[in-house]
């Protein structure tokens, strides 16, 4: 049975995807640090350290199930007194190092303990949440220090690991995948100067998502995945300058 796996599930895009999947009869895995407020899920909790990773994918490894979707949906922007840095005076170690560890490392984290799970013989996709704002070449505004380096570092690290994972499995896909600004808690702080009609609610955003999903799914499964490549895209699916 294929399967889709939801990390960081409590996440406003992981509730409106995963029920919109559940509603279409298909199974779901959630891991989070507790059950999103849905029915029909086979869950895990997970504190996001290493050993509660391996832990998670050691479980779904006995499950017997085909993962053709996994979704990465957890990443820090702000948090307490804590936000995006708008002038170099505010950067700080601490901050820098933990945005570095949840923005960029815990994804390829999953990615190594879950590229084993992937069948070789089957499509999968692994979408991260990556943002406009990890484009080098677009960088026009300055500021936010850490939130960029971390998504523009997640960037690479996933661009490196496509390079490799394609010797080994050529239909695994991986995807940088910049949503918009969807109507979220990590948002809620940043949205006074975005216009309504760029202002997404979830459930649109989770629509978008499983529409790219199935379109790479379809060019991984047909061979017209380019080989080794990851791709940085937007909700639209438009290419985004590395």
């Amino acid at each position: 049975m294929k399967a889709t796996l939801m990390i960081g599930a409590n996440s406003a895009i992981a509730i409106a995807a995963s029920r919109r999947l559940i509603a279409q009869g298909q199974r779901v895995i959630s891991i989070s640090r507790c059950p999103p407020p849905l029915t029909d899920l086979h869950h895990y909790n997970c504190d996001y350290s290493d050993e509660s990773i391996m832990d998670c994918c050691l479980k779904i490894s006995k499950l017997g199930i085909t993962l053709n979707r996994i979704f990465h949906f957890n990443g820090m922007l702000h948090q307490g007194n804590h936000g995006p840095e708008k002038q170099l005076s505010q950067c700080q170690r601490d901050w820098f190092n933990q945005c570095m560890s949840i923005n960029a490392f815990q994804p390829l984290m999953w990615l190594q303990q879950l590229q084993p799970l992937c069948h070789p013989a089957h499509a999968c996709v692994f979408y991260a949440l990556s943002a406009r704002l990890a484009s080098i070449s677009d960088n026009q505004l300055g500021g936010w220090y850490s939130y960029r380096a971390s998504k523009a570092a997640l960037n690479m690290l996933m661009k490196t690991a496509a390079i490799e994972v394609a010797r080994r499995q050529p239909k695994l896909g991986i995807v940088l995948w910049h949503p918009g600004t969807t109507d979220s808690p990590l948002s809620r702080p940043f949205q006074t100067n975005v216009a309504k009609d760029k202002l997404f609610t979830p459930a649109f955003s989770a629509s978008q998502l499983l529409k790219l999903a199935e379109t790479s799914l379809q060019q991984l499964t047909q061979g017209e995945w380019p080989t080794g490549q990851a791709q940085f895209i937007d909700w639209q699916g438009e290419p985004i300058s590395w």
